[in-house]
């Protein structure tokens, strides 16, 4: 599916709406990735080279820790987390 997928301050996004084979954070691996929405922005964030795509539901799959103090960010497997 093609089209307007969001809309902001810069305006309107163009993208498409597919699955991402497979995404890696670490030493996981998310296979199947539904709802990813591919830019195809000329302008703005989504033209960015290094921000390829939206990805879908993925953090439902982590837990999420954010230490702006301290730079880092740790994702963990619901299972192992501390």
């Amino acid at each position: 599916m093609e089209g307007v997928v969001a809309s902001g301050f810069g305006g309107l996004s163009k993208g498409q709406v597919g699955t991402l084979t497979s995404a890696q954070f670490g030493s996981h691996t998310l296979n199947n990735v539904v709802k990813t929405i591919f830019s195809m922005d000329e302008r703005g964030m989504g033209a960015d080279p290094y921000v390829a795509a939206i990805v879908g539901p993925v953090w439902e799959h982590f837990i999420l820790t954010l230490n702006y103090p301290g730079g880092w960010l740790r994702l963990e497997s619901p299972g192992t987390a501390r």
